[in-house]
């Protein structure tokens, strides 16, 4: 592929600003106005590499020159036939290979009514108007029905559309979208299932915003409750759960806990580890935050009482995996699921196009 000298750079920057894009994304939490000036970069880099891609994609392309290929062939070839090949491709394509090719659909907003294989790929191309089209596929493939019932979600359709699916051992991803919406809507039954997925934050979180989460480390930090926090703490003490509660804290504190020395017992073994979770500093952490709520009798997310008006705060100023869980307070709070934005983040870009 033959660049001109600027084009190239254009071209090596779209791809470092992308792989920088994806790990703001897939951090457990990342400040959204860095994804919002590194939005208005990659916009304007894809533009200054556009008319020198090569033209051309396949399943040996590295993820970010994949991506910056995609979003080149949606903007200049033929809307039908470039989706088709996407279509054809996708299956071959690893994970990070189609966050990519996704990434690109999603930020091109090039629609298509073409009729696609790839359920993910008919998503993120024609949203919830290609959805609607599979509402009677209850026995279709798994991210179809999955699709249709995150749509039925934000619908707000009642808790009946879910519940056939809790025991679809078969198709876990529409399971677990069934049982989203089922716990969104405080439904009972979803209750003992979603607790066999004591690792699925989301899920957790659902069932503490029902009094129904348990005793693990990531439900008590997700319950965010007095109560809760000082289980956590106790457990920092403790030399075998200090790391998985260390972990859980973040959730409930926005705050990494700080590090100490750990002294060895007498006879251990030379390779453990030589620091522990310093459950003092979490404590002066966990007042502070208090000190801050003042009287509220909230529960506690990320550092901040778990208000309609701080979650959108939140929102405002947080992006990665923690963008999920603050989605799944608010979805409970409006009683019906809220869609993440996958969109371009840097206001300036959702009505047109930048120039470079």
């Amino acid at each position: 592929m033959a660049f001109l000298p600027l084009a190239a750079t254009h071209y090596r920057e779209a791809q470092s600003l992308f792989r920088r894009r994806q790990q703001l994304l897939n951090a457990p939490a990342s400040p959204r106005e860095s994804l919002r000036q590194l939005d208005w970069r990659l916009m304007g880099n894809l533009q200054g590499a556009m008319s020198h891609c090569a033209g051309t994609v396949d399943d040996g392309m590295r993820p970010a020159a994949l991506f910056v290929e995609c979003w080149c062939l949606l903007h200049e070839g033929n809307i039908e036939e470039v989706t088709a090949q996407l279509d054809a491709l996708y299956p071959a394509l690893d994970d990070a290979q189609q966050q990519a090719v996704l990434a690109a659909v999603r930020l091109a907003k090039k629609g298509c009514n073409t009729a696609l294989a790839q359920p993910a790929l008919q998503v993120a191309m024609g949203g919830h108007a290609a959805v609607a089209q599979w509402q009677e596929e209850a026995d279709g493939a798994d991210e179809r029905v999955a699709a249709v019932l995150q749509w039925r979600d934000a619908d707000g359709d009642s808790v009946e559309a879910f519940r056939p699916f809790y025991h679809d051992l078969d198709k876990p991803k529409a399971q677990r979208q069934a049982l989203i919406g089922g716990l969104i809507r405080g439904d009972a039954a979803a209750f003992p299932v979603a607790r066999d997925f004591p690792e699925d934050p989301v899920l957790v979180l659902l069932l503490a915003r029902q009094g129904e989460a348990g005793n693990g480390p990531l439900a008590m930090a997700l319950t965010g409750t007095v109560e809760a926090a000082e289980s956590l703490l106790a457990m920092m003490e403790q030399v075998e759960t200090a790391g998985l509660a260390a972990q859980a804290w973040f959730w409930l504190t926005g705050e990494p806990v700080p590090l100490k020395p750990r002294l060895q017992a007498v006879g251990e073994a030379a390779s453990s580890s030589e620091t522990m979770p310093d459950a003092d500093a979490a404590r002066q952490q966990w007042q502070t935050i208090k000190a801050r709520a003042g009287q509220s009798a909230h529960s506690v997310f990320f550092g901040m009482p778990t208000t309609a008006s701080s979650l959108s705060r939140l929102s405002e100023q947080w992006c990665g995996q923690v963008s999920a869980l603050i989605d799944a307070h608010r979805s409970v709070e409006s009683g019906r699921g809220i869609a993440p934005d996958q969109g371009w983040q840097h206001h300036s870009l959702h009505g047109g196009c930048v120039h470079v």
